[in-house]
């Protein structure tokens, strides 16, 4: 399936959701527009321009994510390994996004659990900086986990050995490199950027081509994130509602005298190759 079809159809059960929750305040609460910086970034080294922009923006309230299931799947977290796996789980807290902004070049730092974060400097390198507040209310579970799925055309290597292929290039996979197989959830090896209360992530990737030249590319980062709880005894998980829709597009484009430079070099290039034919040629 092509990007733009699974953008339409998953934008289409966004609507859905929306229109189901219009009752629910937690929902009509809910604004995911850039906090704590730019809702873009851009930087240039006088060759390349690298843009970080966030996407989508604003970010979407979720009450389920197919991205999740088929990353589970993708772990044998589902029905055909003796797991019971349950969806949309009501929740009369909510999910507050305490920042969303998108960054290029040097990457922020963020404290989260006593545990510094993020962090680096790059050319042709950029992402987001995302954190989550919980919010639980009357029976809401306290004794939660972090699960996060990621929706990218830039995959690292768990994504793609721990993932579901969903074509045109893109990779749907859970977001816990450190214990696939064994441990679904985002927060499954401590000390990570996660609290029962807090979820913080900073993800970054570099330009698909990142070289100067040919310094091109566009690499596109999305993810879903929901509170969760597992019986592990049991082989149960369940997924609250009331999940996030975020992430980053990163691209790279050459800067627009770098490539007039370049057109003239590769025109002299040509004309000192040419010469005139030799009589009787």
């Amino acid at each position: 399936m092509s990007k733009q079809r699974a953008r339409w159809l998953i934008s289409l059960l966004c609507a859905v959701v929306l229109v189901v929750a219009a009752a629910n305040p937690a929902f009509a609460a809910f604004v995911g527009n850039a906090v704590g910086g730019p809702s873009s970034a851009q930087d240039t080294n006088g060759t390349c321009i690298w843009t970080s922009t966030l996407d989508p923006l604003p970010a979407v309230q979720m009450s389920t994510c197919p991205w999740i299931t088929n990353g589970l799947a993708a772990q044998d977290w589902d029905a055909a390994h003796g797991w019971t796996i349950t969806t949309g789980a009501a929740l009369e807290g909510t999910l507050e996004i305490e920042t969303y902004y998108a960054w290029v070049t040097n990457a922020p730092t963020d404290t989260i659990g006593g545990s510094s974060w993020g962090g680096g400097s790059a050319e042709c390198y950029g992402g987001a900086h995302f954190r989550v507040e919980y919010k639980p209310q009357g029976n809401d579970p306290t004794d939660i986990h972090w699960i996060q799925a990621i929706y990218t055309n830039c995959a690292l290597d768990h994504g793609k050995t721990n993932g579901y292929d969903a074509g045109g290039g893109y990779w749907e996979y859970l977001d816990n490199a450190e214990t696939p197989d064994t441990n679904p959830f985002y927060d499954n090896d401590p000390p990570d950027p996660a609290t029962a209360t807090e979820f913080l992530d900073i993800p970054s990737r570099y330009c698909p081509q990142h070289e100067c030249p040919p310094c091109g590319g566009t690499c596109d980062w999305e993810a879903q994130v929901f509170i969760a709880t597992w019986d592990e005894a049991a082989s149960t998980i369940t997924v609250y509602e009331d999940g996030i829709w975020w992430g980053f597009n990163l691209s790279c484009v050459p800067e627009p005298s770098s490539f007039i430079m370049w057109g003239v070099v590769a025109t002299g290039m040509i004309v000192c190759r040419w010469r005139p034919p030799a009589r009787g040629e």
